[in-house]
């Protein structure tokens, strides 16, 4: 039996956790906030030289931004979310253990429950592989 608990069991005792399963955590966790600001981007119809404005950023800041889920600061997901349609996230604890897999065979995003440009709704992102 190896020391590392699979990358999707739940931590026990004081077993290190192995980087391949800190990785994947970090991976899932950055791409579901990125998904959730772009979703929210995309329901409001501003451009990004309005998000620009709004945060006195540059446009090419909020291009590279928006770009790729890079290593943003919960301060930054907040004020990008906040300045696109004055949003708040509402954070919850889930655990990716026992997700069933799809047949697409890479890692993917797939919305747990519909999503819609209504603003009362939450967008909830379930990660997929």
């Amino acid at each position: 039996m190896s020391p590392h608990p699979s990358i999707l069991s739940k931590p026990v005792g004081e077993a290190r956790l192995s980087p391949r399963a800190i990785g994947y955590v970090q991976t899932a966790t950055r791409l579901e906030l990125h998904q959730l600001v772009m979703q929210a981007f995309a329901e409001s119809g501003i451009t990004q030289v309005t998000l620009a404005r709004r945060l006195g950023k540059r446009p090419e800041q909020i291009s590279r931004l928006l770009g790729a889920p890079g290593n943003w600061t919960l301060d930054t997901f907040a004020e990008l979310l906040f300045a696109i349609d004055g949003s708040l996230a509402r954070v919850e604890r889930r655990s990716p253990i026992g997700d069933k897999p799809t047949n697409s065979g890479a890692m993917g995003w797939r919305p747990s429950e519909p999503l819609t440009s209504n603003s009362s709704s939450t967008a909830k992102m379930d990660i997929v592989w």
